[in-house]
């Protein structure tokens, strides 16, 4: 009963945005959902406030990454990772931070002072920002990764282990 319930709910969400989407020129909800793993959404008039949260917690979440990279934590692997990246290496990634720190706002902006039109018009213009950003990031995240491939020495002297 639950399943058919979460199901029903689902078409009607997808329903909903359908109308938005066509109202408002929207990307189609699966490519949002594939960026920023939308999930199952509440039909209604939250639905675009709903996807305007995941989308921030998708953008939070890389603002971290890059964030360690720039000033990392008093954690080995971070560290490890941020040695990774030059001078220049981190200018470009300040960038980075730069270009999804504005939208961040912006999303800050649009939660104190909601309307269905500004909404839309963040979700299109972030989603646009986000695709574009996307290979920088990409990346980014693969070369964390590649710290790890290998025998790689530190450039840096680590102090007490425990």
């Amino acid at each position: 009963m639950s399943e058919e319930k979460d199901s029903h709910k689902e078409k009607d969400a997808k329903k909903d945005y359908d109308l938005l989407k066509e109202k408002h020129g929207l990307a189609e909800l699966e490519e949002l959902d594939r960026e920023f793993v939308l999930g199952q959404l509440e039909p209604g008039k939250f639905l675009l406030r709903s996807i305007l949260f995941k989308i921030q917690e998708r953008c939070d979440f890389a603002l971290k990454i890059l964030n360690d990279i720039i000033q990392p934590e008093n954690h080995l692997a971070n560290m490890q990772e941020s040695e990774r990246f030059s001078d220049n290496d981190r200018k470009k990634v300040l960038e980075l931070m730069r270009k999804l720190s504005y939208g961040e706002k912006e999303l800050l902006l649009m939660e104190f002072n909601y309307s269905e039109e500004g909404a839309a018009a963040l979700i299109k213009r972030f989603y646009s920002d986000w695709i574009a950003v996307k290979p920088e990031l990409l990346n980014v995240l693969e070369r964390l990764r590649d710290t790890w491939k290998g025998d790689s020495e530190s450039r840096q002297e680590y102090g007490y282990f425990g």
